[in-house]
């Protein structure tokens, strides 16, 4: 933090603009269309790709077989799960392990869309509205995110974060009062620390039978069992820190989504035990 200046007030940072993601090198953009090549000549090949050989006199042979070799080889390498993972990480690897395992050989950056920026947006607007202050307001976390190709787009997504708005402010959640909001935790298990941020935990009481753990969703909740499966991951993570922290029983705590489009609070009927999260890093389930 720079120093004060006089009367203690802080100085005025100045904010630099910037571009998400950079404008690419013409190195970058040569390693694309070589890329975009490979795949055309690929699926041309269909099943007889795998017959690339450097000696091929196939347009790109040489590039796309040194390619796919490295693609087989990277594949097939062990992946070490790092010491800390997110909660989402944890939700990844449910959803997808081999995709994760993929990640972890070969991170890539994720772009922001509007829609990840509009849950952002109301995250904000839900903590000011339980009267935790917020060093960025939503309209800063707009600026700070939409990039220029989105911002056609922009004043739609005004209007549907309003109305997000107002479905929360008519919802059971916003006359309740939380107990804490926007808690990081962390709960070791299994050899890994797993590092989660709780959005809101609101007592007993206020109808509700014990503590509950909830996690905001401007979404609509998935209707696929298999997504439903990996989303509850990360109220099961939430559910057993947040008892480790506090020092309570497991039992005493709920975990609920509130998917605010809908208005809809969905509780899981069986959340996983810490045993059953140590199987899933383990690959044992």
């Amino acid at each position: 933090m720079p120093p004060a200046g006089p009367g203690g007030a802080l100085p005025q940072v100045e904010r630099l603009p910037g571009l998400w993601p950079r404008v690419p090198t013409q190195a970058q953009l040569e390693r694309r269309a070589l890329a975009a090549d490979v795949e055309r000549e690929r699926a041309a090949l269909g099943d007889h790709a795998a017959l690339l050989t450097p000696e091929s006199d196939l347009p790109l042979a040489r590039e796309i077989g040194a390619m796919l070799a490295e693609r087989a080889a990277r594949g097939t390498a062990p992946v070490t799960l790092p010491a800390h993972l997110s909660t989402s990480a944890l939700v990844a690897l449910r959803r997808d392990r081999e995709a994760f395992a993929d990640h972890i050989r070969r991170p890539m950056p994720v772009e922001p869309t509007v829609a990840a920026q509009r849950g952002s947006s109301l995250h904000v607007w839900i903590e000011q509205q339980y009267g935790h202050t917020m060093l960025i307001d939503d309209d800063e976390l707009a600026q700070g995110i939409l990039g220029p190709e989105e911002e056609g787009r922009a004043a739609a997504a005004a209007n549907e974060l309003a109305e997000l708005k107002a479905r929360f402010a008519a919802s059971e959640w916003a006359r309740r009062t939380p107990i804490a909001i926007e808690v990081d935790v962390e709960l070791p298990v299994g050899g890994v620390t797993i590092r989660s941020r709780i959005d809101a935990v609101f007592p007993a009481g206020q109808g509700l039978d014990r503590v509950t753990v909830v996690d905001w969703k401007s979404g609509s909740p998935p209707r696929d069992e298999h997504e439903r499966a990996a989303r509850e991951v990360q109220l099961a993570v939430y559910r057993l820190a947040w008892a480790q922290w506090q020092g309570i029983e497991l039992e005493e705590v709920d975990a609920a989504f509130h998917y605010v489009a809908t208005d809809t609070t969905v509780w899981p009927e069986r959340l996983l035990s810490r045993e059953e999260i140590v199987a899933l890093l383990r690959a044992d389930s």
